[in-house]
């Protein structure tokens, strides 16, 4: 099957029915429509113009051995696309009889509005006519000048590294780290806490402060750990001294009792030695200072019932080990109960080696004894931190520092300074 396809010819007009009867005459009655467009031409900035009408038609399509079909127009209004009808040889377009009295109506809108609008045309035209046109004359443009050529850039001179620079320390060593872990583990105090001193100088403390020696930073890391305490809230106050021998307790008690003397307080000394020991500790508080001795269970009970006036007691005992008797603990702890004090601190010279001191407090630490801790013989020259670690190491608050012979050397505690008595 073969078809011979008309050119197509285009045509334009007011309105599609004028260009009817030009189709026909010059396409055969059989002409078809291919595209119908409407525009506005004339005007005055889209407005006043006057519509119009551009058709593009052909000739009917030529077939050798198919009847006619029908015809599809593929620019058509926008109908939508129902399908091809079954009988294709019945089918014929739809009348445009719709399509032209829409047309025809807007032609009778268009030409109401025009000749609504024609009097301000012609006066819109006369005033257009009559102002002489302005015309801009065109802008000139000139080469723009080269630009000068730039002086050569002086080359930087070079940084001199300043002093600071050059000074700067260089990063801790991990010997100097492990030296200092070693010290604070040869001074009893735990190894976890150890650890982490350690890692608070490296990580967290000198990046900020890089001049600083890593022992001073490590020092400053101890203190903060470690618990002091030295006073109390109570209306009265009954504190007891325990201690191995030579370990300062008399001397510490005497030291306790002057102090709280020149405070302007009532004082009541108790010695739990027998009499001709309990002197020492008259000989050394004063008559300012009252003094009783009870070295029995039932005499210390006694005691504590006649001094209750006084507003601070302080309790001196016999040493917790006799080169005689022995093991004094017991008996020490029994006369303990019978007193009932509100605070029990034990006296723990910086001289006792380690293993002396672990057994000592490892003894007292299951009856809940000591409440806190004295550090004595702090200025003497083997003098060490183990009282410190130990007292992390069982969270015992330090009370107070014992330095010298005299009654004046008792001080309250300070971190700081018992950081120093760890790593000197």
């Amino acid at each position: 099957m073969s078809s011979i396809e008309p050119e197509a010819r285009t045509y334009f007009g007011d309105s599609l029915e004028e260009l009817l009867p030009k189709i026909r005459a010059e396409l055969g009655p059989d002409a078809l429509i291919v595209r119908q467009r409407e525009g506005v031409v004339g005007g005055i900035g889209g407005f006043f113009g006057r519509k119009c009408v551009e058709v593009e038609a052909r000739g009917a399509l030529v077939r050798n051995s198919l009847p006619p079909r029908a015809v599809i127009d593929a620019y058509d209004t926008g109908e939508p696309w129902e399908g091809l009808p079954d009988d294709l040889d019945d089918f014929e377009p739809e009348p445009e009889a719709a399509a032209a009295e829409e047309r025809a109506a807007r032609n009778t809108l268009l030409e109401t509005l025009l000749a609504q609008t024609s009097p301000f045309a012609e006066e819109l035209s006369t005033k257009l006519q009559a102002e002489p046109a302005v015309v801009e004359p065109e802008p000139v443009f000139e080469p723009e000048p080269a630009p000068a050529a730039e002086p050569p850039v002086p080359a930087r001179p070079r940084r001199r590294e300043t002093s600071s620079a050059r000074s700067a320390p260089a990063p801790v060593s991990l010997d100097e780290l492990a030296g200092i872990r070693s010290e604070l583990l040869a001074a009893a105090v735990p190894v976890r806490m150890a650890g982490d001193i350690v890692a608070e100088v490296e990580r967290s403390l000198r990046p900020f402060e890089p001049g600083v020696p890593a022992r001073e930073l490590a020092r400053r890391a101890l203190a903060r750990r470690i618990p002091t305490s030295a006073g109390w809230r109570t209306k009265r106050r009954t504190v007891a001294l325990v201690g191995l021998p030579g370990s300062g307790r008399t001397l510490a008690a005497a030291g306790l009792c002057a102090a709280y003397v020149r405070d302007g307080r009532s004082v009541t000394a108790i010695s739990l030695e027998p009499a001709r020991t309990a002197m020492r500790l008259a000989e050394l508080t004063g008559d300012d200072v009252g003094f009783q001795i009870a070295d029995a269970p039932d005499l210390a009970a006694r005691v504590r019932d006649v001094v209750r006036d006084a507003q601070v007691v302080v309790a001196d005992t016999p040493p917790l080990v006799d080169p005689v008797d022995g093991n004094r603990l017991a008996a020490t702890l029994e006369l303990l109960g019978a007193l009932d004090p509100d605070e029990t601190h034990l006296v723990l010279p910086a001289t006792t080696p380690l293993d002396d001191a672990r057994t000592l407090v490892e003894s007292l630490v299951p009856h809940r004894l000591p409440s806190r801790l004295i550090v004595s013989h702090a200025d003497a020259a083997r003098a060490s931190g183990v009282p410190v670690g130990l007292a992390l190491a069982h969270r015992i608050p330090i009370s107070f520092i014992g330095a010298g012979a005299s009654l004046g050397s008792l001080r309250p505690a300070e971190s700081d300074q018992l950081s120093r008595m760890v790593l000197q």
